[in-house]
């Protein structure tokens, strides 16, 4: 299963590790996008590098209605190994690390960095060139640090938000 939509960019086409897992009705993928093996992208989830690349680690599991793309001219997207991304969710020229969950409705915006093993709460909004730092659950707009988390923690979160979207 590929993406419905598989579109070049300035004659770059996405390059795939391996077959992803699941690709939902109107899910794309343009341009100079690295996808890693046994992703998973949901029912319109867009990832766009129409001028940047587009890096995603092994496991990348992308929400209905959510979209991974870049700023044209200055930030393109790297993001680390097993993340999560809920629904409706929008990962925007920045880094994030690997073992992350970034639940629905959250917003992070360009030139930011988070750290592995990080838990961005429903809501959250991520502001521009902010540092999250590794091993915290962080919610609100900006997201702000709550409280450490450990890597089993967020096993289980990752795989709760994965079941609420219907990922058999």
């Amino acid at each position: 299963m590929t993406p419905e939509l598989i579109l070049p960019y300035d004659g770059v086409l996405p390059e795939f590790a391996s077959r992803p897992v699941w690709c939902g009705r109107g899910s794309t993928a343009i341009g100079a996008v690295r996808l890693g093996s046994q992703a998973w992208i949901g029912d319109d989830g867009v990832i766009r590098a129409d001028g940047q690349p587009v890096t995603l680690g092994d496991r990348f599991w992308l929400g209905h209605r959510s979209t991974v793309h870049i700023a044209t001219f200055t930030h393109g997207t790297r993001v680390g190994d097993r993340v999560t991304v809920g629904r409706n969710s929008v990962v925007h020229a920045c880094t994030v690390g690997s073992d992350v969950v970034i639940e629905d409705d959250v917003v992070i915006l360009d030139g930011a960095s988070v750290g592995d093993g990080v838990v961005i709460e429903a809501g959250a909004t991520v502001f521009p060139r902010a540092q999250l730092a590794g091993g915290f659950v962080y919610a609100g707009s900006p997201a702000k640090p709550q409280r450490p988390i450990d890597r089993a923690e967020i096993d289980e979160r990752a795989e709760r938000l994965r079941e609420a979207a219907g990922d058999p």
